[in-house]
């Protein structure tokens, strides 16, 4: 089994009744979320590229608004079905070869998107965009590699240093757009999808260098020796099925309006570096906050942390649905992506109290399946209902699915705040 502290610092692969067993490392650990952060950091340039632009070039190659969203829709569903096989190939064959295999399947993924363009086809722009999809699966992977080789007390922070990872795509990702999508003229756009083909060959080299030993027999500390229970009756717990429905609305709502955003200002005629921008603002609301939301949610408690940010995704949806000034849409955009980061990773937290360590795989991979289902699902209604209802009709039809998630939030705080209080017996 993972061992703790008194492992000592040297990694080691043994044998055990014919199990491999993993020791501990934390300069490894160290090292891999370095290489991984990096990793992260291309990996979100790339997906930038198809975020700022998938919608518009939907919109060119399709010639109908209503199916503007549906590359990115691709996208998510793409990652959506390749989550569980990207776990089973990397628990079989290892993380790097996994890491390696869909950074492989990005490369495809952003070529094709430049073929695409060139043959003015739109079904070969969403299988561009599925593959792109497909390489996002194997990354969500990144920040649990970055612990897997860490002792408790450093495994936290290796997450959160990949995580950090996302900073490139919010700093770097708007200028990487404008600065690479001429490339290929007069072919509009297909410049920064060649340009993203290099990120993911850069990647490659990059994730050649993870060093997790690869153990097929996957076993956690699990000191109470208790039998993990039946999924069924995990969700039965009412804590964990607001944490799994706030996490699941507010990456929704997030993927929503950040689908629709480059649409619609492009509509109310602001510029492409206008729309770079809004999403950079967008990008560094959502990943500038890691630094704290641990911090505050230690602070002041994982309840009231996800209702500023549901409260925030509520005032996002109300500013933007009064105006389509630049300076709205990048308030708007802004206030999004802060009321993303601390609902979603208020969420994240309080799954992480509802459940066993001997459950974590399985509580895990069904919460990522909801939140990820429900996120394609939102990303290919926002064009017909951008289409029919505009960008206002957007943000009215994000707030009462926040509200409905304020409410259930603020019930369980006043619940748990009353059993506080019960004097004990």
């Amino acid at each position: 089994m993972f061992c703790n502290g008194a492992c000592g610092d040297a990694l080691q692969s043994s044998l055990e009744n014919g199990e491999v067993i993993i020791e501990l490392d934390d300069y490894r650990t160290k090292r891999n979320a370095l290489v991984l952060a990096i990793a992260s950091g291309l990996n979100g340039l790339g997906a930038v590229v198809l975020m700022t632009l998938g919608g518009i070039i939907g919109q060119m190659l399709s010639g109908r608004d209503d199916l503007a969203t549906v590359p990115i829709a691709t996208y998510s569903i793409g990652s959506l079905l390749m989550l569980y096989p990207a776990s089973m190939i990397m628990q079989h064959f290892g993380r790097r070869v996994g890491f390696l295999a869909g950074a492989e399947l990005g490369f495809m993924g952003a070529l094709i998107g430049v073929y695409a363009i060139y043959q003015q086809s739109f079904m070969l722009f969403c299988v561009s965009a599925a593959f792109t999809g497909f390489y996002q699966a194997f990354a969500n992977f990144y920040r649990f590699a970055a612990a897997d080789t860490g002792r408790p007390g450093i495994r936290a922070k290796a997450v959160s240093w990949v995580m950090l990872g996302g900073l490139a795509s919010a700093i770097l990702g708007a200028q990487f757009v404008i600065q690479t999508k001429d490339l290929l003229a007069p072919a509009f756009y297909a410049g920064a999808f060649l340009a993203a083909s290099v990120l993911a060959i850069a990647s490659m080299l990059v994730l050649y260098f993870v060093d997790v030993p690869h153990s097929p027999v996957h076993r956690y500390d699990n000191p109470d020796g208790e039998a993990p229970r039946p999924l069924r009756e995990i969700l039965r717990q009412k804590r964990i099925r607001i944490a799994i429905l706030t996490g699941t609305i507010s990456h929704g709502v997030m993927m929503f309006g950040m689908t629709a955003a480059p649409i619609a200002m492009m509509a109310c005629n602001h510029s492409l570096g206008a729309v770079a921008g809004v999403i950079q603002i967008h990008l560094l609301a959502m990943y500038l906050p890691g630094f704290f939301t641990g911090h505050l949610i230690n602070r002041f408690g994982v309840e009231r942390i996800m209702l500023t940010g549901l409260v925030l995704l509520v005032v996002a949806g109300s500013i933007a649905s009064f105006g389509v000034e630049l300076s709205r849409f990048a308030l708007a955009m802004g206030l999004l992506g802060l009321g993303w980061n601390l609902s979603f990773v208020g969420a994240t937290t309080l799954l992480t109290q509802c459940y066993r360590p001997s459950e974590r795989g399985m509580v895990q991979g069904f919460n990522e399946l909801v939140v990820f289902g429900f996120v394609a699902l939102a990303a290919l209604m926002a064009g017909p209902i951008l289409k029919y209802s505009g960008w206002s009709g957007i943000n009215i039809t994000l707030i009462p699915f926040v509200l409905a998630s304020i409410a259930l939030v603020i019930w369980l705080f006043v619940r748990d705040k009353s059993r506080a209080q019960l004097p004990s017996i």
